[in-house]
């Protein structure tokens, strides 16, 4: 038997038992009925979509005969508790979104968590289980995260996963080969490994934190648009595995020192923007150094080889001590006169 979904979402109920007849929640079942408490029996072994959204439940106790909570099922309630018991493999997207939960027990049969399963809560504390391959985007954005462990069977950290929580320390498993968009963007991360594992990290993975030091392993091969803006870089080393550095990569940092590979060909806009760099060296691979590139440091000189055929409006503007060294003959040394810069011909090869 299924719970026929246009039999109650008519009617305002604060309690409901469910008959033990009943194998199946349907979509939208009691959505809008304004249940502050429901009792789910034994026999039920799938709660559709919606089926309890928009009502004011606390609490919650789900038998271990569900196997699948679906999308948005108790999505805008109420819920500072819940308990899921491992007979669930599957829990839909945005399925408790939109509660006030605080804790919650994931159990090992749950292999997949799907986006925005649980955003919008209060979780302070979260131990993903052994079992789950992929964290879904913005699965536990907008919380209260201060701690999390992630175990080593995620291959994929979903965009915004964590976004919008107080994370402090981080360590990413060496199982994980994608960290999405924003997954971890606005934290108050001052730590973090990031494994050899790791091919691909998303745009503003790591925006607006207070990091003071980060390892890029060797198998990341670009740097995206504002992977690190905002924190409290002080060095870094770039991995020569690294092709290009995105628009505002490392913007808003306080980084004195940064070691460019020969594996760069591209720095993008505002890639270096408002740090504390003293000196920096351009490698012979660079072809292209974007708009904003590297102003408002502290830069006193700067290397570009002849390689650089292209250097954006202001990529060097508000360093008032700069002295650029090129080649003569270069375009460098077209772009120094033509901004007025400072510059000193030198035969880079040989010097540096």
């Amino acid at each position: 038997m299924t719970q026929d979904p246009n039999q109650v979402n008519t009617t305002k109920i604060n309690n409901l038992v469910i008959p033990n007849s009943v194998n199946t929640v349907e979509k939208g079942a009691f959505r809008n009925i304004e249940l502050t408490n429901v009792v789910i029996p034994n026999s039920v072994k799938s709660i559709r979509e919606g089926a309890f959204r928009n009502n004011n439940l606390t609490n919650l106790i789900i038998p271990n005969s569900v196997t699948n909570i679906e999308e948005g099922a108790f999505e805008n309630n109420k819920l500072t508790n819940v308990i899921i018991p491992d007979s669930v493999t599957y829990i839909g997207a945005g399925a408790f979104r939109n509660n006030n939960l605080t804790n919650v027990i994931l159990p090992d049969s749950v292999n997949y968590i799907e986006e925005s399963a649980f955003q919008n809560n209060e979780l302070t504390n979260v131990v993903i289980p052994n079992s789950v391959t992929n964290i879904g985007w913005g699965a536990f954005q907008n919380n209260e995260l201060t701690n999390v462990v992630i175990p080593n069977s995620v291959t994929a950290i979903g965009k915004s996963a964590f976004e919008n929580n107080k994370l402090i320390n981080l360590i990413i498993p060496d199982s994980v080969v994608i960290i999405g968009e924003s997954a971890f963007k606005d934290n108050k991360l001052t730590n973090v490994v990031i494994p050899n594992s790791v091919t691909n990290i998303g745009w503003g993975a790591f925006q607006n934190n207070e990091l003071t030091n980060v390892v890029i392993p060797n198998s990341v091969t670009n740097i995206g648009w504002s992977t690190f803006e905002n924190n409290k870089l002080i060095n870094l080393i770039i991995p020569d595995s690294v092709k290009s550095i995105g628009e505002h990569a490392f913007q808003n940092n306080e980084l004195t020192n940064v070691v460019i590979p020969n594996s760069v060909t591209a720095i993008g806009w505002g890639a270096f923007q408002n740090n504390k760099l003293i000196s920096v060296k351009i490698p012979n691979s660079v072809k292209s150094i974007r708009e904003n590139a590297f102003k408002d440091n502290k830069l006193t000189n700067v290397v570009i080889p002849d390689s650089v055929k292209s250097i954006g409006e202001h990529a060097f503007y508000n360093n008032s001590n700069l002295t650029i060294y090129c080649n003569e003959n270069s375009y460098t040394k077209e772009y120094a006169t033509k901004n007025n810069l400072n510059y000193i011909i030198i035969d880079i090869d040989e010097t540096f």
